[in-house]
């Protein structure tokens, strides 16, 4: 028997092609992804997932190499070492995006070994470029890659509008001073739909800090930052008011692209970066000329094909090096510290003596990366010097699992939390008027899960289990990073059938959690926040890793499949199925310290008070 997998999408031609093998002699077993291919129903298509404990090992295998990885030595030096430039590395900048890319390929790598043990000849249809570099892919598979011309256009309209905000914020910033500032915050986060604390309205802000920022008195100074968009995205840029004027007139800010427009200005810092593109380069050719196995190759090529962008995080840090030479800080804080984004900058401050600190934004787990150091790194001090997170559990993990000083850990709570103290006290679907609460609202939580097969399938199964129900209504809550997959998840939901649903972006998430009934996520922070409101919450977990504890911990019904899922949503609206109280309490202790709207000034005492 011989097999045909399909794991991208198909010319005209191959479709043609792969039908005249199937109606030929041989006898094919035809193996599609999620998405369909109507030319291909008649032959009844199979969909083939990989084993659940498969797919776990691989995550941990790769996790704990590329933590080695970066400890190797070669010729006497780390690896870390040989990839890095004064006092930062561009190791740490991308080890995350690593992780995924390597994983994703040993799934595939998986993939190919499971079809080429059953049958006696395999022609596997992939995207993955990477596959066809893998030198052990058994010989009855033929790889057939993308010969689709897949380059995406040139958005020219982000191209021309990014030039003009990033020149008039140049512009602004040349005329703006900074006299007796003490502290900064780094605010790059996209602005979503938050409740304001003291008038209970909505407004677009930080979602992250903006209690916190709330607080912040004339000795801190804001560095505002816009992510620098995906030219090739069909979404284009807009130019908007808040990027030029102020809507806080507490908030005293500067542009960072004010910071990094003046760098790129000095042919100082251009030549600086020249050099250490030429070091880094250096580097990749004596790493490879080691004793590499195939997933330390596969690591470093990763790196090397990323070496653009480690150039611009290179840059960046050269640029905000050059900001703090002539502008001294106490501290400067931001969220996701870990991202090259914010790392690169800390670096910089670090160089100068700025105290560094981080402030947790999401769950953090031991498949999260980015907050996995070993203890190597932690000599050569890799992490911010003072990390804020909301409990207990997190301290303790982050000094047991990933070497962080424990003198550098303090617990404050979940900034978020701040207003539930307030929505407790009043009836919320006053607020919030946009959906019929005469049924039982469900929520599901989404994220830009990077393996795009589970997170259509989770999305699909999630449709499918209220589609039926006819006192249940869905929402899908989107994830910041998907405020643009309407069309997406309206694709999904159209395949399913489902009617009953309501696709949201723009809505304050803590507002929806309180007029909703139940919570569906796979391992998202929104979990954690649906226990903060009481509410039910169902885990799908299909590989049954149970990465938050919210099952170990009786949080969290675990949905392993549509069936499991469909019987937990319908037992839960019908009452058959309630929280565990206590253990919601525990949580609570353990995971977000204390819901008593007082962490944000924790947070802002902290910082105050960290001068040493």
């Amino acid at each position: 028997m011989k097999a045909i997998v399909i794991k991208r999408k198909l010319s005209d031609s191959e479709i043609f092609k792969i039908q005249r093998l199937i109606d030929g002699k041989d006898k094919y077993d035809l193996f599609v992804c999620i998405d369909s291919i109507p030319e291909f129903s008649k032959y009844n298509p199979k969909i083939f997932e990989l084993d659940p404990d498969i797919k776990r090992k691989i995550n941990y295998d790769i996790l704990d190499k590329i933590l080695a990885f970066g400890d190797k030595t070669i010729d006497g030096k780390s690896i870390s070492d040989w990839l890095a430039f004064n006092n930062s590395s561009i190791w740490y900048y991308h080890k995350f995006r690593t992780y995924f890319f390597v994983r994703n390929l040993y799934y595939k790598i998986a993939e190919v070994e499971y079809f080429s043990k059953n049958y006696e000849e395999v022609i596997y249809y992939t995207s993955n470029i990477f596959l066809k570099n893998y030198k052990e892919i058994p010989k009855n598979v033929l790889l057939v890659n993308d010969n689709l011309n897949n380059r995406k256009k040139i958005n020219y309209i982000s191209v021309i509008n990014y030039f003009i905000f990033a020149f008039i914020r140049f512009l602004i910033g040349i005329f703006k001073t900074i006299k007796n500032k003490k502290y900064l915050i780094v605010d790059r986060s996209e602005r979503q739909t938050i409740i304001n604390f003291s008038t209970l309205k909505e407004e677009k802000d930080n979602y992250y800090l903006f209690y916190l920022l709330e607080k912040i008195d004339k000795e801190f100074l804001v560095i505002s930052e816009v992510e620098i968009p995906k030219f090739d995205n069909p979404h284009f840029f807009k130019l908007k008011k808040e990027y030029f004027f102020n809507p806080k007139k507490k908030r005293k800010r500067i542009f960072g692209e004010y910071i990094l427009i003046k760098a790129f200005l000095n042919s100082g810092i251009r030549k600086k970066l020249k050099k250490t593109s030429r070091d880094i380069r250096a580097s990749y050719s004596k790493i490879q000329s080691g004793n590499l196995d195939p997933i330390e190759d596969a690591v470093i090529n990763h790196f090397i094909s990323l070496h653009k962008s480690s150039l611009y995080f290179i840059f960046k840090y050269l640029a905000y090096k050059n900001f703090f030479t002539k502008n001294k800080f106490i501290s400067i804080t931001s969220i996701d510290e870990n991202s090259p984004s914010v790392k690169s900058i800390f670096d910089a401050a670090k160089f100068y003596g700025i105290k560094t600190i981080g402030i947790q934004h999401g769950n953090i787990y031991d498949l999260l990366i980015s907050y996995r150091y070993t203890k190597k790194d932690a000599e050569k001090k890799a992490m911010a010097d003072f990390t804020l997170v909301w409990g207990e559990y997190y301290k303790n993990f982050l000094t047991q699992t990933s070497n962080y000083p424990s003198s550098s850990i303090f617990v404050t709570g979940q900034l978020r939390t701040d207003i539930i103290s307030k929505f407790k006290k009043i009836d919320t679907s006053q607020i919030f008027k946009e959906i019929d609460i005469s049924k039982k609202i469900v929520v599901f939580a989404t994220q830009p899960q990077p393996d795009s097969e589970l997170r259509i399938k989770a999305a699909s199964d999630v449709f499918k289990s209220v589609m039926n129900n006819k006192k249940a209504f869905l929402i899908i809550k989107l994830h910041p990073a998907e405020k643009n997959d309407f069309d997406f998840y309206n694709d999904i939901a159209k395949s399913t059938g489902c009617l009953n649903y309501k696709i949201l972006y723009s809505v304050d998430l803590y507002l929806l959690l309180s007029i909703s009934s139940l919570i569906i996520t796979c391992y998202s922070t929104v979990g954690s926040e649906a226990i903060y409101f009481d509410k039910p919450l169902i885990i799908l977990d299909y590989h049954k890793q149970d990465l938050l504890n919210y099952y170990k911990l009786g949080v969290a019904f675990q949905a392993t499949d549509k069936k499991s899922l469909t019987l937990f949503i319908n037992k839960i609206i019908f009452k058959d199925l309630k929280i565990d109280n206590e253990a919601y309490k525990k949580f609570i202790e353990q995971y977000a310290y204390r819901i008593d709207g007082n962490a944000s000034m924790r947070c802002f005492n902290i910082i105050k008070s960290c001068n040493n």
